[in-house]
């Protein structure tokens, strides 16, 4: 599932503060009034290392991502709001007027990295659902279209295309059920959907969940009250239900899909299963598991198909020599995948190698503590699945084998895909309670990640 996070930051970056009319003091008070406070915290409280979360890093005084870049096409452009802003909340000027060049660095800056960041978390096979986090002010501000005094507390957003009925209703019933008042799209309604999936793709699932502010915060000072807890929790039990409903969509979504026949070295291999004692329900779900993360993680570009990776993910994951809760395992594998992904995005890699190397590096660990070797042998166990892998160059190939051999040493590789590589591996040592240590990452994004201390948060912001 993806949290979209859109107007919780404040910050205004230095390089474009001179754009604003207004002094200091003043733009604090249109940050209040304008920023959804405290919103990244009150749903990032539910996060799983399974969802993706996409939080905007500036203020949307600087640029708002929910509206249309086209200001022909943006309603609330008529009245300075349009995605850049030109006037404050109460309509008086926000904004020096600026440069047509301006306005579209800006944009390029800022709107389109995010919205393209959006975009890559969606699910490019299967089902996708989207769940865009605001908050609004219990009395009407004077920009707004509603200027209703009889404000909801929870206001679930939709859209006619991208939002279920049925999905609405599990919302309205939930919040409902918490005894608060809720209301379909008022006082705002829709939903964001990325313009390459709006009105194309039913695959991509959006809805609005927006908390009215009175309800874990003072308004007049920003601060949280002591109800933010409660809040918290209450949304952090909307989005499991979410989950189980995307878990449900997506079971449909695959119900009766042709099988992929099977190559023959997997035949030969199931043959040989057959005569092996019955895995335990458990492990098989996993293994599905696993397989099934693989398969929705698939970006443009790659060279190895998708249904290749899958079937020898699945292939390495049931032979796999630790316990099903290993902390090497296929939860690790995709944890590596997704981290490495996000690093090649800037790193420049080459994200097929990225991809086979989180699902080898590991593969051929037999134990959790201390396994010299372990790395060699998942190098040779790429190497064993080297004819099944169609689209890898022996280029390609060499640079995963060297990956998988050296990972687990000391070392950093000025190869920008194998120090890609074992900079995702290492970013993951906090699933161990090892705070990664940026001597050891090979990259400039590394490094940064590292110097936080908080690995998991940077890489669901950035």
């Amino acid at each position: 599932m993806i949290l979209h996070i859109p107007h919780s930051s404040r910050k205004i970056p230095p390089v474009v503060r001179n754009q604003f009319l207004l002094t200091d003091a003043e733009l604090e008070r249109e940050l209040l009034a304008m920023t959804d406070s405290h919103t990244a915290e009150l749903f990032c409280g539910c996060l799983s290392r399974d969802d993706a979360t996409v939080v905007f890093p500036v203020s949307r005084l600087v640029v708002d991502p929910e509206r249309f870049a086209d200001d022909v096409a943006e309603p609330m452009a008529k009245c300075g709001m349009g995605a850049v802003y030109t006037k404050k909340n109460d309509g008086r000027p926000l904004r020096r007027m600026l440069t047509p060049d301006e306005k579209q660095t800006l944009l390029n800056t800022y709107y389109f990295p995010h919205h393209q960041r959006l975009a890559e978390e969606l699910s490019p096979t299967g089902i996708s659902l989207l769940l865009d986090c605001h908050s609004f002010p219990s009395t009407a501000l004077p920009y707004e279209l509603d200027q209703s005094s009889d404000r909801p507390q929870i206001c679930i957003g939709t859209d006619s295309f991208h939002t279920p009925s049925d999905l609405a209703k599990l919302l309205v019933q939930h919040f409902q059920s918490a005894g608060l008042t809720v209301e379909l799209n008022r006082p705002f309604s829709g939903s964001i959907v990325p313009m390459k999936y709006y009105h194309q793709d039913a695959r991509v699932i959006s809805i609005m969940l927006e908390i009215n502010r009175s309800l874990y915060m003072d308004e007049k000072t920003g601060g949280k009250t002591d109800k933010f807890q409660d809040v918290q929790n209450l949304i952090a039990k909307a989005v499991q239900c979410l989950r189980k409903y995307r878990d449900e969509k997506e079971a449909e979504h695959w119900k009766g899909k042709p099988i992929i026949p099977a190559p023959d070295w997997l035949k030969k291999r199931m043959e040989a299963v057959r005569s092996e004692p019955p895995p335990t329900l458990e492990r098989v779900m996993r293994q599905m598991e696993a397989a099934a993360k693989f398969r929705r993680q698939c970006p443009e570009g790659e060279t190895v198909c998708d249904d290749d990776l899958v079937r020898v993910s699945m292939f390495v994951s049931r032979g796999f020599k630790c316990r099903d809760d290993s902390v090497h395992g296929p939860a690790h594998w995709h944890r590596v995948e997704r981290i490495g992904l996000k690093l090649a995005a800037r790193t420049g890699a080459d994200k097929t190698v990225v991809r086979l190397f989180a699902k080898f590096h590991d593969a051929g660990r037999v134990d959790d503590e201390v396994d010299d070797g372990h790395g060699l042998r998942g190098a040779e166990i790429a190497k064993h699945y080297r004819g099944e892998l169609s689209g890898l160059t022996d280029e390609q190939f060499t640079l995963l084998y060297n990956a998988c051999v050296g990972h687990s040493s000391k070392r950093c590789s000025d190869d920008v895909t194998i120090g890609t590589c074992w900079d995702a591996d290492r970013l993951d040592l906090e699933r161990m309670g090892i705070l990664p240590n940026e001597e050891l990452m090979s990259t400039a994004f590394g490094k940064e990640i590292a110097r936080t201390g908080n690995v998991y948060p940077v890489l669901l912001y950035t």
